[in-house]
């Protein structure tokens, strides 16, 4: 990618809004305070997107439960989720 293909976003922080999102970056595990904004950006896309098409929600839905990552609200009582 080129740098024609890209957009710059500029925003105006405080510097104590500044050092709070780069805390937040750091205790999510990223280096860099544009990566972890980077990261929320795209996944507020991915959520834009499912949210609009029932069939993309649906298989992202149903991946999650394939790969373990939904468990039924019983199991906050059995504790099967937890395990």
């Amino acid at each position: 990618m080129n740098i024609s293909e890209h957009v710059t976003i500029s925003i105006e922080l405080t510097p104590d809004e500044h050092e709070k999102l780069a805390d937040l970056a750091r205790k999510q595990g990223y280096d860099a305070l544009t990566d972890y904004l980077r990261h929320i950006m795209t996944q507020d896309l991915v959520i834009d997107e499912a949210g609009d098409d029932p069939e993309i929600a649906f298989e992202e839905g149903w991946s999650d439960i394939v790969a373990g990552r939904v468990y039924p609200a019983s199991a906050l009582w059995d504790d099967t989720c937890f395990t």
